[in-house]
């Protein structure tokens, strides 16, 4: 069954005709990476508020900075509570709606691919080196690359995220749909950019975990030269994001009981 997004603002900087305009490239860019990955392509509409979001939409909200997740421009979690995934934009630390090096754009297509081909936020998958037994990387398409392409719409060229496809995690070992995807020149990431499994762009990470003795996973990032950046501990998704979103949550609640 086809996922579905409800663009949804809470912030004066995000108008309703700006999500209304954002919704064609995003399904667009949406659709390329469902056509990669063998999924079925997400629908995306605007929907007045959150509390009017309709049964089985996941919502994308745009904010203005309230020091949530600081430092990220986009954040894409697991919502316990609606058994889905779900999605921030911070409308107001982007370089623009559709411009500059970190736009609104880009980060609200980000986050919707990798809702779309991660939406637990719990695939994991062998490192593509096998020297490095035991590492497992975050099946999340966008890291990775964290360049853009475009996509014209409304007579305007959206920048729209980039993303790895099937292969980038492991060529030599596809399902043979996914292998034929490959064969046909797509690839290890949409724009053509990277050209072998497991590399990592310029601007772009990878997510890793490993196991350690005590049998508690460890998590750190890697950019495109394998040097390591933050480590903690995993915790388990629903317990992490649902104590994390908790309180906006209880928010909504109560708007709603109102």
């Amino acid at each position: 069954m086809a996922l579905a997004f409800g663009l949804i603002s809470e912030s004066r900087l995000a108008r309703a005709t700006d999500l209304f305009r954002l919704c064609k490239p995003l399904e667009a860019n949406a659709r390329h990476c469902a056509e990669a990955w063998g999924l079925e392509a997400p629908t995306i509409d605007v929907i007045d508020r959150e509390d009017k979001l309709p049964t089985g939409m996941h919502p994308i909200v745009f904010v203005s900075d309230d020091s949530g997740d600081p430092g990220a421009l986009a954040v894409h979690y697991y919502d316990p509570f609606r058994a889905g995934p779900a999605a921030i934009v911070y409308v107001d630390r982007a370089s623009g709606w559709n411009s500059g090096s970190y736009s609104v754009s880009e980060a609200a297509s980000h986050e919707v691919l990798e809702a779309l081909c991660n939406p637990r936020l719990n695939i994991w998958r062998a490192h593509v080196d096998a020297s490095r037994v035991g590492v497992q990387a975050a099946g999340e398409v966008a890291d990775p690359c964290q360049d853009t392409y475009e996509i014209p719409a409304h007579g305007v060229r959206w920048k729209v995220s980039n993303f790895v496809t099937p292969a980038w995690f492991d060529a030599a070992n596809l399902e043979p749909a996914l292998a034929d995807r490959v064969k046909m020149g797509r690839g290890f990431d949409y724009a053509k950019r990277l050209s072998r499994p497991g590399q990592v762009g310029p601007e772009g990470y990878v997510i890793l975990r490993e196991r350690g003795e005590s049998g508690q996973w460890s998590l750190w990032y890697e950019d495109s030269s394998g040097q390591r950046f933050g480590s903690a501990p995993v915790k388990s998704t629903r317990q992490a994001n649902a104590a994390k979103y908790d309180a906006r949550r209880s928010n909504l609640i109560r708007r709603t009981a109102a």
